[in-house]
């Protein structure tokens, strides 16, 4: 069975590769049981949303986000994949 560090590492890579089916029912069983780990598979598909539409609509016309808020935001992401 998957712990809460587990399961967030995959909802995570969902988003970037397949799971396998060992991964997927795994991930289904322990999302049936931890209210924590749907609200973050809801956060990560949301964000997933909004930055798939911010590549639809580019950058400069993205509203809500200033320069500075982008580059803020720009240089967390950089630093959390170092």
């Amino acid at each position: 069975m998957l712990n809460c560090l587990e399961a967030t590492r995959l909802l995570s890579e969902r988003q970037e590769r397949p799971l396998s089916l060992r991964e997927r029912l795994a991930l289904l069983f322990h999302l049936s049981m931890c209210r924590l780990c749907r609200a973050f598979d809801r956060s990560v598909k949301q964000l997933h949303a909004l930055l798939s539409r911010d590549d639809e609509i580019g950058p400069e016309k993205t509203p809500g986000l200033t320069d500075a808020s982008r580059a803020r935001l720009e240089q967390a992401v950089n630093k959390e994949l170092e």
